[in-house]
């Protein structure tokens, strides 16, 4: 992993300010107020740097709402896991105030979605999929082995940093930040959709009976009655994510199994064989 230390920040930080959905995340931001109000500012255009306070689905709720701005972005963490954010211990957030402070940045790129003329961009990832009990004929053009014809309840396609997010759930590959690749996976599919490309053009048909959606980062987009056109491609658009401690992160993240792991002992005493199990976790077997 590259990061590139570029930054000498003297100037004033953007706080941004969502309702605060739990009482971590209004000590963290009252704390910040009370001790560095004056190295603040309400006006995003005399801001060098983004700050956010929550987890992960603030960090990228964030990077759609200010992304014209181009401003790198750090996520101070208040959920569970916050794959993409740092610490919120004291001393790390002192470090962010700091007059010396040089953030490392990494450079992430966005998906690119375009559906019924209209342009949209996901940091994570872009859902196409229906009802629990639609079935759904996807007709894919690529230049991947993914080629074809795939019946099922959806298709997922994953970037890099948003592998760790409902990718992961659905099995599919933790991808390295800096590997500019996507991960695709299918939501019962009539067969196993697990793989891993380089970012390209794809254009997928989608036709039911039912009612199709487009989601992209979580956020609906657009939902017809029965076909939908969608084409995904690289934006070439790159946001910068900020980290105080950058080893920190990539332990975090590196580690990640555990988390999954933690729930070994679970599984087994739900009756899950040792082969179920491996082939649960056996995805974050990758050298990061």
């Amino acid at each position: 992993m590259e990061f590139i230390k570029e930054f000498n920040q003297h100037e004033k930080y953007y706080l941004v300010d969502y309702t605060c959905y739990n009482d971590r995340c209004h000590t963290i931001s009252a704390y910040i107020l009370n001790k560095y109000n004056s190295k603040l500012t309400t006006d995003i255009n005399e801001a060098k740097i983004i700050l956010c306070v929550g987890g992960d689905g603030t960090l990228i709720k964030t990077i759609h709402e200010f992304e014209q701005y181009n401003l790198p972005v750090l996520g101070i963490n208040a959920g569970t896991v916050g794959f993409l954010m740092n610490s919120s211990q004291a001393e790390e957030i002192d470090k962010i105030f700091e007059n010396d402070f040089e953030p490392f940045l990494i450079p992430l790129q966005l998906m690119k979605v375009k559906v019924d003329k209209n342009t949209y961009f996901a940091f994570n990832e872009v859902m196409i999929g229906g009802d629990m009990s639609d079935w759904i004929t996807f007709n894919i053009n690529s230049l991947h082995e993914l080629n074809g014809e795939v019946k099922g309840g959806g298709l997922i396609f994953s970037t890099a940093q948003g592998s760790t997010g409902i990718n992961k759930n659905n099995g599919g590959s933790i991808l390295p930040l800096n590997s500019n690749l996507w991960s695709i996976t299918g939501d019962k599919t009539s067969h196993k959709i697990k793989h891993v490309v380089t970012p390209h053009e794809i254009n997928v048909k989608a036709t039911s009976r039912g009612s199709i959606s487009l989601w992209c980062d979580g956020n609906k987009i657009t939902k017809v009655s029965n076909e939908m056109n969608i084409e995904i491609d690289d934006s070439y658009k790159t946001i910068h994510l900020a980290f105080t401690y950058p080893e920190r992160f990539l332990i975090k993240r590196r580690d990640s199994r555990l988390w999954i792991l933690s729930h070994v002992k679970q599984m087994r005493e739900q009756g899950l064989s040792e082969n179920e199990i491996k082939n649960h976790v056996q995805f974050y077997d990758l050298d990061f």
